[in-house]
């Protein structure tokens, strides 16, 4: 039974990877430049205050996660930053925009580097 908080599934990320999808990280550019989970998309929180209004998802395209992208409004994105706080309210923005397959990946980059093996990383 998969564990949910404030509305949001939350996934170790073995489920993430099974689940295939896109990883988004939602970290900012100086903690992605020391190690990011391989084939991530990028899209640093401190840059999401400005779409908070926007329920459109139309400045989902600008980090990658539009049709042509590979990443349709069906598609599961599996949302990460370094604990799980701010992936946390980056799930919630995307549920405003009326994605229904997201989910915050649990204990974070941390996590996954203890879950998954150092050599799921980029440095």
């Amino acid at each position: 039974m998969a564990i949910v908080w404030e509305g949001i599934p939350q996934v170790e990320p073995s489920q993430a990877q099974q689940h295939g999808g896109v990883v988004l990280d939602v970290r900012e550019r100086n903690e992605v430049e020391v190690k990011r989970v391989a084939g991530t998309k990028f899209a640093p929180m401190s840059e999401m205050n400005q779409y908070t209004l926007d329920k459109s998802g139309a400045w989902l395209g600008r980090f990658g996660l539009k049709p042509e992208d590979g990443c349709s409004a069906e598609s599961p994105i599996f949302v990460l930053c370094g604990s799980g706080r701010r992936s946390q309210a980056m799930c919630e923005l995307l549920v405003g925009c009326k994605r229904t397959h997201v989910a915050n990946i649990t204990g974070g980059i941390v996590n996954w580097e203890d879950k998954m093996g150092p050599e799921t990383l980029e440095r």
